[in-house]
């Protein structure tokens, strides 16, 4: 069991920048994306690796579809595509304009993704045809990091590298809440939880904090033990938990539970990563780290 703001067990992908991770919808499991050009899928309980997609390109998103059946990655060359899960086999891709593409979700009923650029901006698309249905600019014209959908699908909610999320209303594009990090830390993604009370973010300062979604209060901060910068971090199932992805090749879980202070962390060793493990030798380690 996990204590209250406490880390879990560790994902390794062999010393390479983890740059997001997500649950499959049932908990189970976890997707991440890597620098490597591949996503993988892990047993969230045990770390064991069970399925790797080969992209091709540095890979900086990877989201399960509804029904946890499909697998959507998006890689630097602006290219989405979606994938068979027990097939491993690609079904459909098309590009997501021109801007550096560095994030894409899902909608809730799987209907349509939304992307992040560099270019400030984060848009709506068609799953199917890859139409563009809504475009959303930040102020400052700043890099967004990261668009995710409510669990409605009628908001998104999107951070930039000027330290603020912002969730918008995708029918009117009106900006409702703001969130800003009062260290002014780059953040690189937000998602909501399960009901969409609740925001997470990831930040530069190797720290996920999680906010009410209507006032913007701040709520719990999640400190990595290890301090290197969290690239992504989401929500399980139930909002129990927060799955983390960190430049240091890590993904850990979390409790999410509130715990009214600093949260207690377990410190987990990261030179078995940083030294480049063997395929044998990784999936020994990964074996040894408690769920």
């Amino acid at each position: 069991m996990l204590r209250e703001g406490s880390q879990g067990g560790n994902f390794a992908a062999a010393g390479n920048a983890i740059n997001s991770a997500s649950f499959t919808p049932n908990g189970a499991e976890v997707l991440t994306a890597s620098n490597d050009g591949t996503a993988r899928i892990w047993n969230a309980a045990t770390g064991k690796l069970l399925t790797t997609l080969d992209t091709g390109f540095p890979t900086y998103s990877a989201a399960f579809g509804p029904g946890g059946t499909y697998v959507m990655t998006a890689t630097d060359a602006a290219e989405i595509t979606i994938w068979n899960v027990q097939s491993g086999k690609q079904v459909a891709d098309f590009f997501a304009g021109k801007a550096f593409l560095v994030h894409a979700s899902y909608s809730p009923n799987g209907t349509e993704v939304a992307t992040a650029s560099n270019d400030g901006t984060a848009r709506i698309w068609n799953a199917t045809t890859g139409r563009q249905l809504a475009i959303f600019r930040e102020p400052h014209a700043a890099p967004i990091g990261s668009a995710t959908f409510s669990p409605d699908g009628a908001e998104i909610v999107t951070v930039s590298d000027d330290g603020t999320a912002r969730v918008w209303d995708i029918r009117s594009g009106r900006q409702l809440t703001v969130i800003t990090d009062p260290q002014g830390a780059r953040l690189y993604t937000a998602a909501f939880n399960p009901d969409g009370t609740r925001i997470v973010t990831s930040s530069g300062e190797g720290s996920a904090t999680v906010w009410d979604a209507l006032t913007g209060k701040q709520l719990t901060t999640l400190e990595y033990a290890q301090g290197a910068s969290i690239l992504s971090a989401a929500f399980n199932s139930s909002g129990t938990e927060v799955v983390t992805a960190g430049y240091d090749g890590l993904a850990s879980v979390w409790s999410a539970t509130p715990a009214g202070s600093l949260p207690t962390v377990v410190q987990m060793a990261t030179s078995r990563v940083e030294s480049g493990l063997a395929p044998n030798e990784l999936k020994a380690d990964l074996a040894a780290i408690p769920g």
